[in-house]
């Protein structure tokens, strides 16, 4: 508990901007701690540019 006390006081004052323009992104800016704040963004960042393919095998989606 006192780990996670002090995490939540050093990512209230921390200032770490956001990588687009998503409200989903703010809303963690604002619940998480520094480091799982991070740890978000970077999957978001890198889910950004993924396109979704339709691939057929034997008649079904995969």
């Amino acid at each position: 508990v006192e780990q996670e006390n002090q995490a939540y006081y050093k990512s209230s004052y921390a200032d770490i901007r956001c990588s687009t323009h998503y409200f989903m992104e703010k809303q963690a800016q604002d619940v998480y701690t520094i480091a799982k704040f991070k740890q978000f963004q970077d999957e978001l960042t890198g889910k950004m540019y993924c396109e979704v393919v339709d691939i057929k095998e034997d008649g079904a989606f995969l």
